[in-house]
Formats: C-alpha cells, structure tokens, sequence
C-alpha cells in the first residue's frame, strides 16, 4: 500500500501533478479543502487533518505552494480569516522561497511565527528548517540556531564537484544534532511528510526508509558520500 502510493508521486511529471495527487488522496481520506479569501481577493485551500492542516497558497502569477502547520497554529493563527499565508522568493531565478504570515496587527516569516508561539525568544537568533523544506512548518521541523549551526545543517556538495575533495564525514557527525542528515531532507519527498502528517498512510519509520530509498535509486552519487550515514 505505501509503496504503491509513493509510487504515484514519483511518476508524476512535473510538482504541480505531484500538488495535484496530494490534494485528490486527502478528498480520498474524507479531508475536504475549507476555502479562505485573503485581503486581496485570492483564495487559500486549507485541507484540515487532526494533527496537521495542509495550505494550498494560491499566487497572482498562478502559481501554488503546500504548506503544512500543526492543526494547533492553524486554529490560533489561520482559522476564520484570522491571518493569510503568502509565498515569495528571494532572488531572481525563484528559488529559495519565503513564506509570510500577514494579519491586521503583523506580518512575520512563518517559521519565526511558529517558534515564536511555542514561547521561544527569537532575539539574535535564527531559525533552521531541519528537513530542509520551507513549506514544511510544523514544530518538529523547526528549531533555533546559530548562523553556524544553520550552515552545518546542509547537503556538502564537495561530491558533486570534485571527488578528491571529499569532506571528512566523521566532521560531519562532530556537528552533533545540526549535522546534515540526508534521511531527513525531504527536498524531493516532501510529499511523504506532508501524508505521513496529513493521514497516517505512512509511519515515522517507513518514512525514513523511503528517504534512505529514494536516495539510493535518484541520487547513487550522494548514496555513496553518505553511505555510513544511510545505514544508521
């Protein structure tokens, strides 16, 4: 059952068929999309499970984003109109995606919002998406930290360009809780989290197992950079 619905994902041609399944399958569970205009008119789809709620952020341009939160921040923050979501990107090629939580009092990143209603301080620190995703939002995927620490915390790309220039992974490891760990970037599986969230079809554990194969078939190269750290 998990294989064959991951399997769905994966043959997909392109992220907006991937959008696409993951809202048919949620309608499949009996999650219906609660439709909610924002002040400039454009609807946001929000699909609202019992843990975690989905967003389907709707762009001028036509564009869309999923953005999962815990069902928690949604009902304090989101429920009702009581604020938007809102999607840009920080630089020209539209990458590296910002998203915005805007209300009548206040417009603030999300993730700061999020650690910032669980009763962290945010001064003078920054706030690392652990699985790498910034769509992803719940509080298990985010945490404070140091530039440095924020820095640790990513894909070394010494093999991709050049295999003599291979980062010791024993350093890698010495980075302690910020060390890169490849089962848990969901840059291309960001789809099995957000189900593993939305309706239980996959575990915690299956998860990761898929990650760890989703890596050994798409990405041999970083399969073998990262081979003591997949087996763990």
């Amino acid at each position: 059952m998990e294989a064959e619905l991951l399997k769905r994902f994966e043959q997909c041609g392109s992220y907006l068929e991937q959008l696409r399944v993951m809202c048919s399958l949620l309608k499949s569970r009996g999650i219906d999309a609660v439709s909610i205009k924002n002040g400039r008119g454009i609807s946001t789809d929000y699909y609202i499970g019992e843990d975690a709620v989905l967003a389907i952020i709707k762009r001028s341009d036509g564009e869309e984003f999923p953005v999962v939160v815990d069902r928690t921040f949604f009902e304090r923050y989101l429920r009702d109109g009581k604020g938007s979501l809102s999607v840009n990107s920080r630089n020209s090629k539209g990458k590296n995606y910002k998203i915005w939580y805007c209300s009548r009092k206040e417009q603030v990143e999300l993730h700061r919002l999020v650690m910032r209603d669980a009763g962290y301080v945010l001064e003078n620190v920054l706030v690392d998406h652990r699985y790498h995703v910034p769509f992803i939002n719940t509080s298990e995927a985010l945490r404070l930290c140091t530039a440095r620490q924020n820095a640790w915390n990513r894909d070394s790309l010494s093999y991709k360009r050049n295999k003599k220039a291979r980062l010791d992974l024993e350093k890698v490891k010495a980075h302690g809780e910020f060390a890169y760990n490849p089962l848990e970037d969901y840059t291309y599986t960001w789809y099995a989290y957000m189900i593993y969230k939305m309706t239980g079809d996959i575990t915690a554990d299956s998860l990761r197992d898929y990650n760890r194969d989703f890596i050994h078939r798409y990405e041999p190269a970083k399969a073998e950079y990262y081979k003591s750290l997949l087996t763990s």
